[in-house]
């Protein structure tokens, strides 16, 4: 086994912002293997090796090394800090409740405002906020790993150096009226009348396109001021009509002061977290981006450049990908600002003609009968026109003659694609100069009339289950283990009905296999396909060297992951939350239990909670512990953001530890047992990247095992980045890892030792992966539940297809119907069949 590797830092070189230069740091190469003495590093601490710390695997010695470093004590916030709490809210999915809403994702709108989404926030900077009978605040950093050796290492980051202690002002803005649309506040805020009327000019001011100014400018009166867009374009206003004169107010009113100093003395511990910390973050953010967010497209944290020569490509169907750089703000271990540059990536839809972007996505050459084509032998649409619905809300010129550049230069957006032609769809037209409703009238011909010179434009899956599962069954005179498919192709149709069948029907393991792939008998596709068949008749893998025949643990432990998939924007699909639970001494065997989670709601819901793991936890106790309860509880959580930290911890961990109680009365005058939890948050979705150099492998990765715990790391909260596996393209994304709560109080090294070592555990692979397996398993679970569904796959096609433009909007009030159940036989519901 690789030897693992763990960040050390030393004196670092420090790089400004922009500078384009790395910023060096020391790591530790961690490794599970032998201890080797005392580091040889200046200032470092000598002694024995910790219990359990020796495993006689072959590997780079192992050194004890750390910095010295004071505590660091991080106050409270003081009750007195004005602030705008979040209210409760009920249980989702309580009895008696609202309907299944995520308290995470709706905060209140003075939360939103305060925070800015282009800063990466701490996890306890929300419970600032809360004012529930929560921890206050996330768990802190109890120290740092010293196992391992040093070795140095270059990150994305780039630490802000010097301190400015000037003195800036905020300003509240309103331009136009509160509901005044973006473009309209951009139009007035860049207009020339306004810059030769605002104090000092507009340069010494930065605006973020909304409701938030700064500037040096110390106004200790509201400023106002009338800006004539009409004058702007060079319109004659006299011309007018007053009704329609585009003229608007400007409005400017000083909300706070803004000292740099406030970041420092928090880092530091001097002041608690408050409005002054919140408010200097900001306006840092808001410096950083002002001049890229004028020069390119700003999407999020993301900028791009659609004029830079070789930095997009085209895609098909009317798209093109496009590189771009991604840039983040954020509070970092080592009492420093860092500024975290990757880079991004996302996708435009092509700047062509609008016919030819129509028959891109269609096919279809002819536009008049392009309608025809969108529906089947039924009368229904079909996946052409389900298609051209992503053209929704795109924005495009119409080019006349003997038109104005001013008229021509108009943008249009495109509002809905209808299902019929022109000459088939008829509206009322209102007739403005009789103030009345006209004839109806239909599409084309009201154009024409404006415009004379207009002219007009197998085999059945489930079927195939039945015959395979009774016919093997008659055969041999006993239930099939196993049934295995070869499928004609990659149609997620085909794949969903079998397993729908076997699943919820039959009550048996399957494994779908690939025609072409059979045809071609490629070893290591046969390799891949059979480490998933063992480990759904019950075997494993790999499993780590235990030290003792007891486990890993030394105790009754239990590991469960737990993730929540979301449709893609604009499907009407609910999302799936998926719960995995550990089912051996090793924890590398997981059962698993799926259920609709309301639609995009990431927070678990009671009522799911208790369907999907009371069961796991009954067998879990009857076949593993041997009736005994764990006496610790590792809860790894994907898919929820900092914001959501809080959350996790009050609602479901909350849940877990109430079905605990529940399952087990203690008897007269014994006290309760106790459950201690450890609950980590795994990431995937951040911008950190390693570049070890020479310290890593063929192809300038980080070694298997390299962890970061310093120096990009939250200030005072527990959190690491591991990079657990060997990247064999392109450049390795560590997981970051975010400990929220430690009730049993795991030693650094072991826990951070317990995430390297499981991911060997993986059962569809020989090589360690990337992401701890509870929580990737989880991930695998949630996107299996989408074939137990309820739902006939023709509905299924026309739901999945979608409308991206829609978004949130368009889901259904009521809340998901639930998954159908697996039938209990042969141990399907304990086994691995999700793999």
């Amino acid at each position: 086994m690789t030897g693992a590797q763990k960040k050390r830092n030393k004196d670092s070189r420090q790089a400004a912002v922009g500078s384009g230069k790395m910023q060096d740091y020391y790591n530790t190469q961690r490794n599970p293997g032998r201890y080797d003495g005392p580091s040889d590093r200046p200032g470092s601490s000598s002694g024995q090796p910790r219990p359990g710390s020796s495993r006689g695997m072959p590997g780079a010695s192992v050194r004890s090394s750390s910095r010295p470093r004071s505590d660091v004590h991080q106050p409270g916030p003081s009750a007195n800090v004005p602030g705008a709490p979040l209210q409760s809210s009920s249980r989702p999915g309580s009895a008696g409740g609202p309907p299944l809403r995520d308290p995470a994702r709706d905060p209140p709108v003075a939360l939103q405002q305060k925070l800015p989404s282009r800063v990466d926030w701490g996890g306890n900077l929300y419970s600032y906020y809360s004012n529930e009978p929560v921890p206050s605040q996330l768990m802190k950093r109890p120290g740092f790993g010293r196992d391992g050796k040093a070795i140095k290492l270059r990150l994305n980051s780039h630490a802000i150096i010097g301190q400015n202690t000037a003195r800036y002002y905020q300003y509240a803005v309103q331009v136009g009226k509160p509901d005044s649309k973006r473009a309209l506040i951009k139009a007035v805020w860049n207009s020339r009348e306004l810059a030769s009327k605002i104090p000092g000019g507009i340069k010494e001011w930065i605006y973020d396109g909304n409701a938030l100014a700064w500037s040096k400018q110390n106004l200790s009166n509201d400023f106002s001021a009338m800006v004539d867009l009409d004058k702007e374009k060079g319109r004659d206003p006299s011309t007018i009509p007053d009704e329609k004169r585009d003229v608007h107010r400007v409005w400017i009113r000083r909300s706070a002061i803004v000292d740099l100093n406030n970041i420092y003395a928090y880092l530091n511990g001097q002041v608690s977290f408050g409005p002054g910390v919140i408010d200097a973050i900001n306006f840092l953010d808001h410096v950083i981006r002002e001049w890229p967010s004028k020069q390119h497209i700003n999407i999020k944290k993301s900028y791009f450049d659609r004029s830079a020569p070789g930095q997009k490509d085209t895609v098909g169907g009317g798209v093109e990908a496009m590189r771009g750089i991604y840039q983040s703000i954020r509070m970092a271990e080592g009492k420093r600002m860092v500024v975290n540059v990757d880079v991004s990536h996302t996708c435009f839809w092509n700047k062509a003609n609008f016919p030819m972007i129509v028959n891109q996505l269609s096919g279809h050459m002819n536009l008049d009968t392009l309608p025809q084509n969108w529906r089947d032998t039924r009368g229904k649409t079909n996946n052409k026109f389900l298609t051209m619905k992503r053209l929704k809300k795109n924005d495009f010129f119409v080019t006349h003659r003997n038109r104005s550049a001013q008229e021509n230069d108009k943008v249009w957006k495109v509002h809905d694609i209808l299902e019929k032609s022109a000459r088939e769809y008829t509206f009322t037209p209102y007739l403005k100069e009789q103030k009345k409703d006209g004839p109806p009238i239909n599409l084309f011909d009201y154009y024409q009339q404006k415009n004379p010179l207009i002219n007009g434009p197998q085999s059945d899956p489930a079927k195939c289950a039945e015959l395979l599962f009774y016919g093997v069954g008659n055969k041999h005179n006993a239930r099939p283990q196993l049934l295995i498919f070869i499928l004609p192709n990659t149609s997620s149709e085909n794949y969903l009905r079998i397993k729908k069948s076997c699943d919820c029907r039959y009550g048996s393991f399957t494994q779908c296999v690939q025609g072409a792939q059979v045809i071609k008998n490629n070893p290591q596709y046969h390799s891949n396909v059979l480490m998933k068949v063992n480990a759904k008749l019950g075997g494993t893998t790999a499993r780590v060297a235990m030290p003792s025949p007891s486990g890993h643990f030394g105790r009754p432990t239990m590991i469960i992951g737990a993730d929540v998939s979301h449709a893609a924007p604009g499907i009407g699909a609910p999302s799936y939350a998926a719960m995995t639970v550990s089912m051996d001494k090793y924890a590398a065997r997981y059962a698993a239990g799926v259920q609709t989670n309301g639609f995009r709601v990431e927070m678990i819901s009671t009522r799911n909670l208790r369907d999907m793991l009371t069961p796991l936890f009954r067998h879990w106790t009857a076949n593993v512990s041997g009736g005994r309860l764990p006496d610790h509880v590792y809860y790894f959580r994907d898919g929820v953001s900092e914001g959501q930290f809080l959350n996790v911890i009050k609602y479901e961990v909350a849940d877990i530890k109430e079905i605990w109680n529940e399952m087990v009365t203690p008897k007269a005058g014994e006290k309760p047992h106790e459950v201690k939890f450890t609950v980590v948050v795994a990431e995937k979705r951040h911008h950190i990247r390693f570049f070890p150099g020479k310290a890593g492998d063929e192809n300038q990765n980080p070694l298997p095992g390299t962890i970061v715990d310093r120096d990009v790391t939250h200030p005072f909260e527990n959190d690491i980045y591991l990079c657990s596996h060997k990247a064999l393209k392109g450049t390795a994304r560590p997981t970051h890892y975010h400990m929220l709560l430690d009730e049993a109080n795991v030693p650094v090294d072991a826990f951070q030792k317990m995430l390297y070592e499981h991911s060997y555990q993986y059962m569809r692979s020989t090589t360690p992966v990337s992401l701890f397996p509870a929580v990737y398993y989880a991930h695998l679970a949630s996107n299996r539940a989408r074939a137990h569904e309820d739902i006939a796959e023709p509905d299924r096609r026309v739901r999945d297809a979608g409308d991206p433009s829609n978004s949130n909007s368009g889901r259904p009030a009521e809340e998901a119907a639930p998954l159908l159940p697996m039938i209990p036989r042969d141990g399907l519901p304990w086994g691995m069949w999700y793999i």
